[in-house]
């Protein structure tokens, strides 16, 4: 982990078979829901902790409570790890986390298998995002000879793979 020193490299990482590791962009071997006797690769939106969106995102009082102990528990892991500034550094865990859970469906939205049936070619996810490495993303995952995927929340990827590279290593 410790070695990774560009984006090529995190998502080389994050997506090892034998890492299992979060990150806001999730690919996964799944039945295809049009084609049932078949499996493809899909992708979905990933890399918040907490349950979906709304728990980073709601003004509900309890939601608001349960963001505030999330905080103080990442404080205390970080805090367990022995990392410095633990408190500073949990602030922008959160509010990375929150930044991703903006690009995040709303859970209705997600319930919509229509909506969630996006074929796309390896070259359609590129143009998703031009700077994000989706090459060494899917050769980590052993899928390097995929060239067909179902996306799931479309409008997510190219926002989620922008700010994956727009965050400093």
């Amino acid at each position: 982990i410790e070695a990774a020193r560009t984006h090529e490299d995190l998502v080389r990482l994050i997506n090892r078979p034998d890492l299992p590791l979060a990150s806001p962009i999730g690919l996964y071997i799944t039945l295809d829901k049009r084609d049932p006797s078949r499996f493809i690769v899909a992708m979905t939106h990933a890399g918040i902790s907490l349950p979906d969106r709304d728990y980073y995102l709601s003004n509900d009082a309890a939601l608001v409570d349960t963001r505030t102990k999330f905080k103080a528990h990442v404080e205390r892991l970080l805090t367990l790890a022995q990392q410095s500034d633990a408190h500073a550094k949990a602030q922008r865990i959160v509010a990375l986390e929150t930044e991703i859970a903006r690009h995040h469906w709303p859970v209705e939205d997600q319930r919509d298998t229509t909506k969630l049936y996006n074929p796309k070619t390896r070259a359609e996810v590129r143009a998703l995002a031009p700077h994000y490495p989706w090459d060494a993303m899917f050769d980590a995952a052993e899928l390097g000879g995929t060239q067909n995927v179902i996306v799931n929340e479309l409008s997510a990827m190219g926002p989620l793979a922008n700010l994956f590279v727009a965050t400093p290593v």
